[in-house]
C-alpha cells in the first residue's frame, strides 16, 4: 500500500489544511484505521522516512516492523540540495522548475546528460527509467491547476527538522524490529546519517540492524526490486500481512514499487494508488 501525501500525487486537501509532516503522520494513521488494518510494516524513503519516523514515535503499537532507507533524520534535513526548492516554494516559483520538465523531457534530459543537476533526473541512478510517459505521470497532477501547485509548493514547506529532532526520546523507546538500508552513494542522504540514527534515534530500538549496501544507486527507494527483496528478507513480513510505505513519489514511482513487489507473490498485500 502506497499513499499518496497531502499536496502530493492525486491527494485533495483544502487551502487551509495542516500538511506538515506530523499531521502527514497523522493522515498515515487515519487511512489505516479506514482501511481497517490494525499493524503495518512499514517503511519510510526520503523525506517519507521523516513521516514514518513520527508515525513509529507516536503510534509504535500500530508496527509489526520499522523499514528506514535513505531518509531525512533527526536534524540532518533538509538537504542542502534543496535549499534552492524550498526558495522557490516559498516565493511561489515552483512551476518554472518543473513544468519544462513535462512539456519538453528531451530537453532535460539533454541538459542532465550536459551535467546540470535538473530536478527529478539527480533522484535516479539510472534516469532512462523517466521516460515520458513516467514524467508526465509523475508532475501532471502536481501542476494540473492552481489549487493543487499551491498545494504543492506548501508541501515543501513543511520541511523543517524540529519535528524529528522533537520525537527523538520516543524513537529510543521503540520494541519492534527496525532494519535501516541505506545506499552509501546518495546524492542528498550522507552515509553518516543512518550511522547517527541508529545510535542515537533507534539505539534501543528491539532487533534494530543497519545495512549499508556498496551499490551504485543514489537513491536506494529508486531500485525497487532490490531493495524489496532485502527488505522483505530481513524483516520478515507474514504472508498475508500489510506492507504500508509512505510515499512522496507520484504514480510513477507507486508502478515501480508495485512492480517488484506483487513480483514476491503472497508475502504482501499491495493496495495501488490511481
Amino acid at each position: 500500500m502506497a499513499v499518496d501525501l497531502m499536496g502530493l500525487g492525486y491527494s485533495e486537501i483544502t487551502p487551509t489544511q495542516d500538511i506538515s509532516f506530523t499531521a502527514q503522520a497523522r493522515m498515515l494513521a487515519q487511512v489505516i484505521d479506514a482501511l481497517g488494518i490494525e499493524r503495518v510494516d512499514l517503511i519510510g524513503n526520503d523525506s517519507d522516512g521523516a513521516i514514518a519516523q513520527i508515525f513509529a514515535a507516536h503510534h509504535p503499537d500500530r508496527l509489526t516492523s520499522f523499514v528506514l532507507t535513505n531518509c531525512d533524520v533527526h536534524d540532518g534535513w533538509p538537504p542542502q540540495q534543496v535549499l534552492p526548492l524550498l526558495q522557490h516554494a516559498r516565493a511561489g516559483t515552483l512551476v518554472p522548475i518543473f513544468q519544462p520538465l513535462m512539456d519538453r523531457p528531451d530537453l532535460a534530459r539533454e541538459r542532465h546528460a550536459n551535467g546540470e543537476q535538473v530536478p527529478l533526473f539527480r533522484s535516479y541512478a539510472d534516469p532512462s527509467v523517466l521516460t515520458d510517459e513516467v514524467i508526465r505521470l509523475y508532475l501532471q497532477p502536481l501542476l494540473s491547476s492552481p489549487q493543487r501547485i499551491a498545494a504543492f509548493q506548501r508541501y515543501w514547506l513543511g520541511f523543517n527538522n524540529t519535528q524529528t529532532v522533537a520525537i527523538q526520546a520516543a524513537l529510543q523507546t521503540l520494541q519492534v524490529p527496525t532494519l535501516i538500508v541505506w545506499a552509501l552513494q546518495d546524492f542528498f542522504f550522507d552515509k553518516k546519517w543512518p550511522i547517527g540514527c541508529a545510535t542515537r534515534s533507534l539505539e534501543h530500538g528491539r532487533s534494530s540492524k543497519l545495512m549499508t549496501p556498496d551499490c551504485s544507486s543514489r537513491r536506494i527507494g529508486r531500485q525497487p526490486r532490490s531493495t524489496a527483496v532485502a527488505v522483505l528478507g530481513r524483516v520478515g513480513v507474514a504472508v498475508g500481512g500489510h506492507f504500508a510505505r509512505c510515499s512522496s513519489a507520484s504514480h510513477a514511482t507507486c508502478a515501480a514499487a508495485r512492480y517488484s513487489l506483487s513480483d514476491l507473490g503472497p508475502l504482501t498485500n499491495v493496495l495501488p494508488r490511481r
